[in-house]
């Protein structure tokens, strides 16, 4: 398994502080996986305020420069307001194009792997409804937008593994797989992490890595929560050897210093 740091931490800084990320370099995560067997998930365009003018400008300039400095990158897509399984079709194309900048963007700087959230919001949408709209939509997407790339969705308010794993056998494209958010399973879903990994193992290719205190999405590091996240890791290498995994905390750093305290990179 290939395991990535999230420069997610990064973004923070710079919105938060408006520190120059050009002076910071060395210091964020992509100096971090530099020279490592890590590698790097690019979360710029999860704002979708940077899909736009200048601000796209700049952040596919930072993502070209920070692709490089790490064993593989991955590049987490928009969700801001976009849902695939969206009721009104106007709504759907918005996510739809939204989601084609994102992959195209990913091929013009050679990487495959994109992130996109599920869109699924209980009390709004019925299970049966957003699996038939979201299978729909994405055989469309893959139809429509050409290239070698890999869309992996990610739970996020999604309480059970079934829905989406029905829309990763529907749509059964080798460019559609999916992505284990445990901190997400672990505060929304009564079902054990390893019970996710069981029934996702064929078509699970991607894992985002964090802990919590199971009621709040916190982002913690491996260790500060109720999971036992080595153990979670060591389950998942063993089910899913090929898949990449990403810590997606806020302290990059430590996280890559548990990886190697925990045996995971050397």
């Amino acid at each position: 398994m290939i395991y990535c740091l999230s420069n997610m931490a990064d973004l923070v800084d710079e919105y938060m502080t408006g520190t120059d990320p050009v002076l910071a370099y060395e210091e964020k995560t992509s100096g971090i996986v530099k020279n490592t067997p890590l590698g790097i998930e690019l979360t710029e365009l999860c704002n979708s305020l940077n899909l736009w003018g200048e601000a796209y400008s700049t952040s596919v300039s930072k993502m070209k420069r920070d692709a490089g400095s790490g064993s593989v990158a991955v590049v987490h897509g928009p969700y801001n307001e976009l849902f695939p399984a969206a009721i009104d079709p106007d709504a759907a194309q918005f996510a739809f194009d939204r989601y084609k900048i994102a992959v195209n963007t990913a091929l013009s700087l050679g990487i495959e792997k994109v992130v996109i959230h599920s869109g699924f919001v209980p009390n709004i949408y019925f299970p049966s409804w957003f699996t038939e709209k979201s299978i729909v939509f994405w055989k469309r997407f893959l139809d429509e937008v050409p290239g070698d790339y890999r869309i992996v969705l990610e739970n996020v308010m999604d309480s059970v593994p079934d829905d989406m794993l029905k829309i990763a056998e529907a749509v059964d494209d080798k460019r559609f797989s999916l992505c284990l958010d445990i901190g997400h399973a672990n505060v929304k879903s009564e079902i054990p992490v390893s019970q996710w990994i069981d029934a996702w193992k064929d078509r699970l290719s991607h894992y985002h890595i964090h802990n919590n205190d199971g009621v709040r999405d916190l982002h913690n590091l491996p260790g500060d929560g109720v999971m036992d996240v080595a153990e979670i890791l060591r389950y998942a290498e063993k089910l899913t050897p090929d898949a990449t995994a990403t810590l997606e905390v806020m302290d990059a750093e430590s996280g890559k210093k548990w990886l190697s305290e925990n045996g995971f990179i050397k």
